[in-house]
């Protein structure tokens, strides 16, 4: 039986997209060598994503579905990733504008507001 070594890049450069904007996308790179635990945690910075509830889905350059990052105690470079592809981060994102245009809002005259007691801060 022979030894084999598989030698690629430590790095790899993504597209992060997700599902709360259709608009967003943002290039980043990542080690290879953290686990999916790890990487959401980083994703989390750039989607606002929970890490806990959010699922990656993987994309090559032709759009296709390549697989699911599904096993956070895997590393990131022992899925089939290459430079150029996108990640899709899904989670219930907590605020969008739909759920806020739904919430009913407290609102007062300027003239209610002037007559309130309290500290009123100004530009300073």
């Amino acid at each position: 039986m022979s030894d084999y070594n598989v030698i690629t890049s430590d790095f790899v450069n993504l597209s992060i997209t997700n599902s709360s904007q259709n608009s967003y996308c943002v290039e980043r790179r990542f080690q290879k060598g953290i686990t999916i635990d790890e990487f959401k945690g980083k994703l989390e910075l750039l989607t606002g994503g929970n890490p806990k509830t959010m699922k990656i889905e993987v994309y090559d350059k032709n759009d296709k579905l390549i697989c699911k990052l599904d096993d956070n105690h895997r590393l990131l470079g022992s899925y089939p990733i290459d430079d150029g592809m996108r990640l899709h981060v899904i989670d219930n994102f907590s605020r969008t504008e739909e759920n806020l245009n739904n919430v009913e809002k407290f609102e007062i005259s300027e003239e209610e507001y002037a007559k309130r007691t309290g500290k009123i801060i100004t530009n300073i």
